[in-house]
């Protein structure tokens, strides 16, 4: 390393952490040399838009799959509530929409 790359380390490592630094450049030198150094493997390629949605549709389905019925029923009556409340929200008009959500918002801040 050169001079000024020591002095910059200097300010932001301990003498210790550049000790190791230094060790390990040159461990990494000595392998290189020696040829034992293995080129690192080529990424593997990107994943298209459809296989993509296909792993993930699978790893939903094995998780699904581990799922005790309890668990589902649970989650099946959660997302029942939902849909009722969304359709409760949907009835409003604009303006009640509006004040719905300056008084959550109200709420939420701890005021009155």
């Amino acid at each position: 390393m050169g001079w000024l790359t020591d002095a910059l380390l200097s300010v932001v490592m301990s003498k210790d952490a550049r000790e190791k630094m230094r060790d390990h450049r040159r461990a990494v030198e000595i392998a290189r040399e020696l040829g034992e150094l293995v080129p690192p493997a080529p990424p593997p390629p990107p994943l298209t838009a459809s296989q993509a949605l296909d792993r993930a549709a699978s790893s939903i389905a094995e998780r699904k799959a581990k799922m005790t019925p309890e668990r589902q029923a649970l989650i099946q009556g959660a997302m029942a509530v939902r849909r009722a409340k969304q359709g409760v929200l949907a009835d409003l008009s604009e303006e009640d929409r509006a004040r719905l959500m300056a008084l959550a918002l109200r709420q939420f801040r701890g005021e009155s």
